[in-house]
C-alpha cells in the first residue's frame, strides 16, 4: 500500500462547529446526507472506477478532521491514490419484499456512528434487488456536504458511471475550486473589516434579553407530573397545505414585494408567539453560500444560518409583520458570512424553530427526520422545532420535527390545523391586527 499522504487546511466554520459538537458528545455523531440511486443490472466494476474518479476529483470525499496546537478543527485532505471508499453489497432479492428490507438497511445506516479522524466519511452500499435491479445507498457526513452537494454527488456519478459502462471517454472540466480554497477565501474575509462588522450585527441580533422558549400550560404534555417526566424526546408530523392556499401565500408574497419564505415566516412567527407567549422570539434559516459560479458544483458543507429576531407584540397586522421579517430576511443575507463559534451557542439555546425551505427537487433525497434528534439521550439536537417546507405541484408540504416534552403528539393535529386557518386568514385578511387573527384561528 502506498503511504498515506496528509496534507492540513483550515476548516470552514460549519466544520468548526461540526467538530466541535462531535468532540463535546464524546466524539459521536450521526448526521450525514443520504441519497439512493437505481441502477439497472449494475456493474460493480464500472461502480468502482466511478467512485474512484469522483474521489480523486472532489478533494472533500477523503476529507477526515483533527485538531491543531490552537486547539481548531483542521481539514486533512489525504492523497487519491491511497484513499479508497469501499462498496458494501447486499443481495435482498431472496426476501419476501426487497424494497421493504433495502429501507430498512437505509434506516440502520442512520443509526451508525462517523469517525470524522480515520474516516472515510462516505459510506455506499449496493442492494441487490433481485430481476437485475439494484439500488446505490449513498451516505456522505454532514461535515463535508449537504443536499446541493449530494445533488453534485448523484449527478456526477450517474455521468461517470454511464460513460463507463458504455466505454466513453469522461470529459469533465477540472474545479476551479476545493472546499479548502473557500475555507482560505472565508477565513481572510472573517479577519477583514467587513467580517468584524457582520460578527458584530450578529451579536446585536442574539444577545440581550431573549428568553428560552417554552409552551404555555395549554398546549404542554398533561399535567406537570407528566410534563416533568418526560425526557424530551423528538417526534414528527407532516402536513399540508393545498395548492389554493399556497397560490394565495404567493400572491400576497408578490403584492407585498418580497418571497414566499418570508410570507410563511410571518406565519410561523404567529404561531409561536401563540405557543408561548413570548413577546420576543428567534428563527433560525439555513441558507446556502453558493453564491458563486465556482462553488455551484463543490462538494461541501456550504450552508450557515441566519437569526431573525422578532418582537410579534409590537406589530398592529401580519402586513406589517410580513415587512419586518422580510427587512430582517434579507438584511442578514448581507451578513451571512460570520464567525459561527461566537454566535452559534446563543443562537441555537434560545432559537424557538428552524425554518428550513427545500426545493422539489430534492425529494430524491433521503430526508432521515430521526437524525435531527441524538440518538444517545433521545433528546431535540437542534431547536424545539425544526420546519421543513416543500412546496410540490399539489400544495406545500410542512414536515415538522418537535420536542414532545413540550407537546402531546395528541395535541400537534390540533395546532396545525389552527395554523392552517391563521395562514388563511393572513391572506384573506392581511390588514388585521396580528393578535385578532390569531384568537380567531384558534378559537
Amino acid at each position: 500500500m502506498l503511504p498515506n499522504k496528509k496534507k492540513y487546511y483550515p476548516a470552514t466554520e460549519r466544520q468548526k462547529a461540526s467538530w466541535k459538537e462531535y468532540i463535546e458528545n464524546g466524539k459521536k455523531l450521526y448526521l450525514h446526507i443520504g441519497n439512493v440511486l437505481d441502477l439497472h443490472k449494475p456493474d460493480p466494476h464500472s461502480i468502482k472506477k466511478t467512485v474512484n474518479a469522483l474521489v480523486i476529483r472532489h478533494e472533500s470525499l477523503r476529507t477526515t478532521f483533527e485538531t491543531n496546537e490552537e486547539g481548531t478543527a483542521v481539514q486533512v485532505v489525504h492523497d487519491s491514490e491511497s484513499f479508497k471508499i469501499e462498496i458494501e453489497r447486499e443481495d435482498c432479492s431472496a426476501e419476501p419484499s426487497p424494497l421493504q428490507k433495502a429501507e430498512s438497511i437505509m434506516r440502520e445506516m442512520t443509526n451508525e456512528l462517523w469517525d470524522l479522524e480515520k474516516g472515510p466519511l462516505v459510506r455506499l452500499k449496493l442492494v441487490h434487488l433481485g430481476e437485475g435491479e439494484a439500488r446505490l445507498i449513498i451516505a456522505i457526513q454532514h461535515i463535508i456536504s449537504d443536499a446541493d452537494s449530494m445533488k453534485v454527488f448523484a449527478r456526477e456519478f450517474m455521468f461517470g458511471y454511464n460513460s463507463f459502462i458504455n466505454q466513453k471517454p469522461i470529459r469533465a472540466e477540472p474545479l476551479a475550486f476545493q472546499l479548502k480554497d473557500f475555507a482560505h477565501w472565508e477565513q481572510n474575509y472573517l479577519n477583514g473589516g467587513t467580517g468584524k462588522k457582520n460578527l458584530d450585527y450578529w451579536r446585536k441580533e442574539v444577545n440581550g434579553s431573549i428568553k428560552e422558549f417554552q409552551v404555555q400550560y395549554c398546549y404542554q404534555r398533561g399535567d406537570s407530573s407528566d410534563h416533568a417526566s418526560q425526557t424530551g424526546n423528538g417526534a414528527e408530523y407532516v402536513s399540508y397545505l393545498p395548492l389554493p392556499l399556497l397560490n394565495d401565500l404567493k400572491s400576497l408574497a408578490v403584492k407585498l414585494r418580497t418571497s414566499k419564505l418570508c410570507v410563511f415566516c410571518a406565519g410561523l412567527t404567529s404561531l409561536l408567539y401563540h405557543l408561548s407567549k413570548l413577546d420576543e422570539l428567534l428563527i433560525a434559516v439555513p441558507i446556502s453560500l453558493r453564491n458563486r459560479k465556482e462553488l455551484m458544483n463543490l462538494i461541501g458543507y456550504m450552508n450557515t444560518d441566519i437569526y431573525l429576531r422578532m418582537k410579534v407584540g409590537e406589530y398592529i397586522s401580519f402586513e406589517e409583520l410580513i415587512s419586518v421579517v422580510s427587512d430582517k430576511y434579507f438584511t442578514a443575507l448581507d451578513h451571512r458570512h460570520y464567525q459561527m463559534d461566537q454566535i452559534s451557542d446563543r443562537g441555537n439555546r434560545y432559537r424557538a424553530a428552524i425554518l428550513n425551505e427545500l426545493p422539489a427537487s430534492n425529494e430524491n433525497l433521503k430526508d432521515f427526520g430521526s437524525q435531527l434528534i441524538t440518538k444517545d439521550n433521545g433528546r431535540m439536537a437542534l431547536s424545539p422545532f425544526y420546519v421543513m417546507i416543500t412546496e410540490y405541484k399539489n400544495g406545500l408540504k410542512i414536515h415538522t420535527v418537535y420536542d414532545n416534552s413540550l407537546l402531546d403528539a395528541k395535541r400537534v393535529p390540533v395546532i396545525c390545523d389552527g395554523f392552517v386557518n391563521l395562514l388563511k386568514d393572513m391572506t384573506k385578511t392581511p390588514y388585521e391586527k396580528v393578535s385578532n387573527v390569531i384568537d380567531k384561528a384558534f378559537s
